[in-house]
């Protein structure tokens, strides 16, 4: 299945951390029949206003891509897990979030919780969680749930600007960052590599290698020099809104900045 150029806008007002699924924009669903969600790609979408669920990826979903989308002014974008977790049956595997825009969110730049295998996070940029000020908000997050661990996770060439007010929030390796319990088991199930992170990040990775992948998962990486010219355009829905160039506009900036090494 493949969902392209679209723009999806939720009722989320920015005025409120109240969890609704009421108020969720989009979601893929695999809990009610194990594998019968598989293959679905999401390419050059566009989601905004999401409350709880802006791109969430739950049960047993498998072979799932997002690609080239902007996820923009949600409370909680995307969640990659199920409740109450720990259920070999409704694990994800096979996950691809590549060349995505995260910005203005609260947190969950993902959240990968729980019975999660084979995800790859790839040249996506994280801007500006923990936006709202309703304080506590984060970047990414790798948790487990109930028993049930994320493994074989790679994070290449992802960009998490420092404009952020919670830079050490950046990624978080379990429930909260610095000696959470669950880092020794998650850490070393998640490999990083050419990732930029705001310098007062607390928690990585300690896997020494790449995880294999299914050679159909590959991604061709583009330059970071190049994002600005070759990878910005071509996120999310075509014709953006004057209220997206403006976030895609400081985004660029942003980049420029933090390449640059300038305050």
């Amino acid at each position: 299945m493949l969902i392209q150029g679209i723009r999806l806008v939720g009722v989320w007002n920015e005025m409120t951390e109240t969890h609704s699924q009421a108020a969720g924009t989009f979601g893929i669903d695999g809990e009610d029949l194990t594998g019968c969600l598989a293959n679905i790609v999401l390419n050059r979408v566009t989601i905004l206003q999401g409350q709880d669920g802006a791109g969430d990826i739950w049960g047993s979903a498998r072979n799932v891509t997002y690609q080239y989308s902007a996820f923009l002014r949600n409370l909680h974008p995307v969640t990659i897990s199920h409740a109450p977790g720990g259920e070999p049956a409704q694990a994800r595997k096979n996950l691809s979030i590549h060349h995505n825009l995260f910005a203005y969110s609260h947190e969950r730049t993902p959240q990968i919780r729980g019975c999660n295998s084979m995800v790859n996070l790839e040249q996506n940029i994280m801007h500006q969680w923990d936006a709202y000020g309703f304080g506590g908000g984060y970047g990414t997050r790798i948790r487990c749930r109930n028993g049930g661990c994320p493994d074989s996770i790679n994070m290449i060439g992802n960009h998490y600007t420092t404009a952020s007010v919670s830079p050490s929030q950046a990624l978080i390796l379990g429930e909260t960052s610095g000696n959470d319990t669950d880092q020794i088991i998650i850490a070393p199930q998640v490999y990083m590599s050419e990732n930029f992170l705001p310098p007062e990040n607390v928690d990585f990775g300690a896997a020494l290698v790449e995880f294999p992948r299914d050679p159909q998962a590959a991604v061709t990486f583009i330059p970071k020099n190049d994002w600005i010219d070759k990878l910005l355009p071509f996120i999310g829905a075509p014709f953006r809104k004057a209220d997206e160039n403006q976030i895609f506009s400081e985004v660029s900036s942003q980049i420029a900045q933090d390449m640059s090494g300038s305050p």
